[in-house]
């Protein structure tokens, strides 16, 4: 896509900013918009297809976010503290914001542009950025962010292990391994086998808390 050889991509966000970056093919032919929805979805509480009039939209503000944490064995905690609050200066964090090759996209108020924000467009342009697609970059972002449907985090033991294996089906489902049916049916064996090997009830009772219920 940033070599100009593919029309669409679905990928991490960053791609807006690195398609600024000085000798690019299609900065100011970029586009952006919200994760794309579907007029048809399963509903898990009502336990059958429901269809609807417009996409079904799913925000999603979880994705690959950078988070700091600071060691029990750390020799020296309050300097690395001192690290993570300097990151997240109003004014750093902008310019991280801005800059697409730091992995840092733009996710405060402070780097929309108004009326969601307080940023300038001058802020993003002195990056190298072109004006409407850094407008539009910046709408799809806040769109998905505002977004009232939301896929939530997975955040119990044995995270890193359902993801794992749900990668690995998904991957013989998309190179022809399995079909999506097949593979479906090895990622819910899979997760049975997780789920049985930590405990049942302690997985419900941690997904419970995790989701503040």
């Amino acid at each position: 896509f940033l070599a100009g050889r593919a029309a669409l991509t679905f990928t991490w966000g960053n791609v807006g900013g690195l398609a600024q970056e000085p000798g690019s093919k299609i900065k100011g032919k970029v586009g952006t918009a919200h994760i794309p929805g579907t007029r048809e979805y399963y509903s898990i509480v009502q336990k059958k297809w429901v269809k609807t009039a417009q996409p079904n939209l799913v925000g999603n503000v979880t994705g690959g976010s950078w988070a700091g944490v600071i060691s029990k064995y750390a020799k020296a905690p309050e300097a690395t503290y001192y690290l993570l609050a300097l990151m997240a200066n109003k004014d750093k964090s902008l310019v991280y914001a801005a800059r697409g090759w730091d992995g840092i996209d733009p996710g405060r108020l402070s780097h929309f542009l108004p009326p969601h924000g307080s940023a300038k467009i001058e802020d993003y342009l002195r990056f190298g950025w072109d004006e409407r697609d850094v407008r539009q970059y910046l709408q799809a972002y806040y769109d998905n962010f505002r977004n009232k449907l939301q896929m939530p985090f997975l955040r119990i033991p044995g995270t890193f292990s359902y993801w794992r294996t749900l990668d690995v089906h998904l991957a013989e489902a998309m190179n022809g391994q399995l079909s999506p049916e097949a593979a479906l049916k090895a990622t819910a064996v899979d997760f049975e086998e997780i789920t049985i090997r930590l405990g049942r009830d302690r997985q419900k009772r941690a997904y419970t808390a995790s989701m503040g219920l």
